[in-house]
């Protein structure tokens, strides 16, 4: 801007030469100045210039940014009265005051100084003026683009969440720091690739085909998506992709965000496992079992098959637990849990209720005699003496058996049934296997 202030004053002969930006408020701040008669700028700051309704606003460089259209003043003009005698102390005779826009908006002027009265009535030199400050107006719409263009290319590079920027076609042309530390690819390796390197083949050709579908109709694409690293391990990112348009309409690029949500998905995993799982032995609890129960009411009934519920508490766990300590206990809990679903099939649900007592669902048995053959493998798997630390611990196990739909149809009916048969077992004198009654 003062290049431009300096050739003006130089090769028009103007006595001065100054750039005004409006500011919030209706100020009018001096970026750039150049002439003989630099001391008025100065006088302005003193005076004040302002593009709002007050009396130095209604200057010519006020009105200029104001009206959006140039203006034309003699020293001597009522108008130019606050500034008036500042400017016959320099010698100024007549302004000219040219509105400044970018991209459509004034965002300031350009005011010109001469000692001359008459010399802003020649068109020819109106034209040059108006030429320069076209120039100005290129090369600040330039410095903007360019600086947006730096602002947002840093930006981008210092996202904490992955960007790719790719042709229509898919080509990656661009991606950003964060970007590699998620795929483990560099920037060179990336580069000149598709995101097909990320593929990890989680997702079925249907969810590639809507993607594709979306994004090439111009519309945003947002998902959740299983990506593959480079060293093979999968990671999921909350993905969005965004059509970029060319000045004709049509769509020339595409930007990628991935902001890495394995850690927070991990969690929210961990978190629903827990919260159907016990935290002692890591089988199904109580929620999980009545969850799983309801399921295969509802699948046996629509079948018209059968299957079995059983009820397992430990016989003597108590005096265990008082004798060799709450550790011990826990160890044979465990132990347990895992003896019991040595046993069981995989297609069968062992879950622990609470303290000693463990439940089992056999779906899809034929009849009562398999449920007992099933019963008495448990028990011999739990009967047989465990070695936890020093200790050598022996204990058993009481079971109760109820059969859909002989002994309930529901939930309710088939527990009721199966935790009253257990306690037929116990008093029969533990270690037994009982099936409800009708």
């Amino acid at each position: 801007m003062n290049m431009i202030c300096k050739e003006l004053v130089e090769k028009l002969d103007f006595e001065l030469a100054w750039i005004g930006r409006k500011e919030i408020g209706g100020n009018i701040d001096i970026v750039s100045l150049f002439g003989h008669a630099s001391g008025y700028g100065d006088e302005l700051k003193k005076i004040g210039v302002r593009w709002d309704e007050s009396p130095q606003g209604r200057g010519p460089v006020g009105t200029a940014i104001r009206t959006g259209e140039a203006q034309l003043y003699k020293i001597s003009d009522l108008r130019f009265k606050p500034w008036q005698c500042a400017a016959q102390k320099y010698g100024l005779a007549s302004v000219y005051s040219l509105p400044l826009t970018i991209k459509g908006e004034v965002y300031g002027a350009l005011t010109l100084y001469s000692n001359l009265e008459q010399v802003f009535d020649n068109e020819a030199e109106i034209t040059r003026i108006t030429s320069i400050a076209n120039r100005l107006r290129i090369a600040s719409d330039t410095s903007i683009n360019q600086q947006h263009q730096r602002l947002l290319g840093a930006a981008l590079s210092a996202a904490g969440s992955g960007v790719i920027i790719t042709e229509r076609d898919g080509k990656i042309v661009w991606v950003n720091e964060s970007f590699c530390k998620q795929s483990g690819y560099s920037e060179s390796q990336a580069i000149g690739q598709t995101p097909r390197i990320l593929k990890s083949h989680q997702h079925d050709n249907d969810y590639y085909a809507e993607l594709w579908n979306t994004i090439l109709n111009g519309k945003r694409w947002a998902s959740e998506t299983v990506e593959r690293h480079i060293d093979g391990s999968h990671y999921i990112v909350s993905q969005t992709i965004t059509p970029i348009f060319d000045n004709a309409g049509e769509i020339s690029h595409f930007i990628a965000i991935h902001e890495d949500i394995t850690a927070q998905k991990e969690a929210q995993e961990r978190i629903e496992y827990l919260a159907h799982h016990d935290g002692l032995t890591g089988i199904p609890n109580r929620a999980l079992f009545y969850d799983r129960l309801e399921h295969t009411i509802s699948l046996t009934k629509r079948e018209k098959g059968t299957f079995a519920l059983m009820f397992l508490d430990l016989d003597r766990f108590k005096p265990i637990n008082d004798t060799y300590g709450h550790t011990i206990g826990d160890q044979l809990l465990q132990e347990v849990a895992q003896r019991i679903g040595s046993v069981l099939r995989e297609s069968d649900t062992v879950a622990r209720l609470g303290g000693d007592e463990f439940t089992v669902i056999l779906p899809t048995i034929n009849d009562e005699h398999e449920a007992f053959k099933v019963g008495k493998k448990l028990s011999e798997a739990i009967s047989a003496p465990y070695q936890l630390g020093d200790q050598e611990i022996i204990t058993s196990a009481s079971i109760g058996i109820a059969i859909y739909p002989e002994h309930g149809t529901s939930d309710i009916e088939l527990i009721t049934a199966a935790d009253s048969a257990m306690y037929s077992a116990k008093e029969t004198g533990r270690h037994c296997i009982a099936l409800a009654s009708i």
